[in-house]
């Protein structure tokens, strides 16, 4: 909050500057640019929470959040000023903006590590990590009183404890703030006990920071705001500078979308009904309880597409039961239209991982470690596992938990967009999508436990297919 509150007044003062002594430049004009300059330095990250303040380090990214919010008016004026506008002005403006920045940048650093070094606003963290590369990071937080940072605990994850409940467990006892992952190439066969951890401290709200993997090489230097300790890039794991914002942003496109398509396919939603009514006697639509977001359950409406029968998962026992209508709706996803009502009432989302029964979640829960991680966001009309093929009871449930995970791990308002236009494609291209994750998950089966890589390497190559 600090920061945040440095950077506004700063470049409050640098707009009046500028406004002040250019007279082509509107005091209004320097405070929309003061504005934007603040998103930006938002967006890429500036305000988060960091493990290693580093002033110098931030220059760069400062100079670039300068040159965007500037950049915006500048373009505005360039394409719709057809008089031909006089941008001399802008480059005072830039250059008392990015003086602001910089100014609040060396301020708000100066002011945190003083009060770290005297005791004040330190974080208190626990570490997994082991080997050199924990060792050395370890022993340099403890003598850099200037990062702030006060370890706490340290878990070995070659240990034969269970990584993700100690961890959790360690969070909460010492009242912790921050979880370092510092795993070395020890720790290999440890990683999806790790990656549970790491899930369990966001969960918790916990910023977790990770040192990459082959960061001897420079890996993770690229990835947004980067702190570093003695050489090594700590990259915090939450991708989204603002997620409680980007989530609510989420929510809105959801409505947005839903209400859009619900009410554009009146027409077809009255067609379709008339199609399953005339058919087939019973409802029109089929009501089907699934477990949400956080085990809770709701209930999932779909276009029925079988005949009536007494049990209420018939939808998806009995293939022969198929009507006609229901076998083209299938076929072509429309079955699945009244699930944009799920995603008014907020049950549901556009995007995440599909709902399961509560039958099926139960025998996950019992059987994959990692399938209660895939209800830590809300269930989805589509997803990342749907659109790689893995759609219907007869996919590999491991691979479906595996994308499901990935997803929300590596969720953004970006990923859903990708998503949202790839479901299209495997909408029109469902057969071979299917085809070709059959032939994967077929490989994959066929493979001897044990196998090493050099023998998949030395067995016979399959013959290129035609993918046009």
């Amino acid at each position: 909050m600090l920061i945040v509150v440095v950077y506004a007044c700063s470049l409050a003062v640098g707009a009046a500057v500028a406004a002040f002594f250019g007279s082509s430049v509107s005091a209004v004009l320097s405070f929309v640019c003061a504005a934007a300059v603040l998103m930006s330095l938002s967006t890429t990250g500036r305000f988060r929470t960091r493990m290693v303040p580093d002033f110098v380090g931030q220059l760069s990214r400062v100079a670039g959040s300068v040159a965007a919010g500037v950049a915006v008016p500048f373009f505005a004026i360039a394409i719709f000023d057809a008089g031909g506008a006089n941008f001399r002005p802008f480059a005072g403006l830039v250059l008392a903006l990015l003086i602001a920045s910089i100014f609040a940048d060396w301020t708000s650093t100066f002011v945190i590590r003083k009060m770290w070094a005297r005791g004040a606003w330190r974080s208190r963290a626990v570490m997994i990590g082991s080997g050199q590369l924990a060792n050395e990071l370890a022993v340099e937080l403890q003598l850099r009183p200037e990062y702030g940072v006060d370890l706490v605990d340290a878990v070995q994850p070659a240990s034969n404890q269970p990584l993700a409940e100690h961890t959790f467990q360690w969070l909460l006892d010492f009242s912790a703030d921050r979880l370092i992952i510092a795993s070395g190439d020890d720790a290999i066969g440890k990683t999806s006990e790790t990656v549970a951890a790491v899930r369990r401290a966001i969960g918790l709200g916990v910023p977790t920071f990770v040192v990459p993997r082959l960061h001897e090489i420079g890996l993770g230097l690229d990835s947004m705001s980067p702190d570093r300790a003695r050489g090594y890039p700590l990259i915090r794991v939450q991708r989204s500078a603002h997620p409680t914002i980007a989530l609510r942003i989420k929510r809105c496109v959801d409505v947005a979308v839903a209400l859009t398509v619900l009410l554009f396919s009146i027409p077809l939603l009255f067609v379709i009904a008339i199609g399953v009514k005339a058919t087939s006697s019973g409802p029109v639509l089929f009501r089907q309880p699934r477990v949400g977001q956080s085990g809770k359950s709701f209930e999932m409406l779909k276009f029925r597409s079988m005949h009536v029968s007494g049990n209420e998962h018939a939808e998806e026992a009995s293939s022969y039961r198929i009507t006609p209508v229901g076998r083209l709706l299938r076929s072509t996803s429309l079955d699945e239209l009244p699930q944009f009502v799920n995603v008014l009432k907020g049950d549901m989302t556009l995007v995440g991982p599909r709902p399961e029964r509560l039958a099926f979640v139960e025998e996950g829960l019992r059987i994959h470690p990692a399938y209660a991680d895939r209800h830590r966001m809300p269930m989805g009309m589509t997803g990342l596992a749907q659109v790689a093929g893995l759609r219907g009871e007869g996919t590999s449930v491991p691979e479906r938990i595996k994308f499901d995970n990935l997803y929300i791990d590596q969720w953004s308002l970006g990923l859903d967009l990708q998503v949202a236009a790839k479901t299209l494609f495997a909408i029109l291209l469902q057969t071979r999508y299917r085809s070709r994750e059959r032939e994967l998950e077929t490989a994959l089966t066929d493979l001897p436990e044990g196998v090493s890589l050099n023998s998949i390497v030395a067995r016979p190559q399959t013959p290129a297919r035609d993918v046009a």
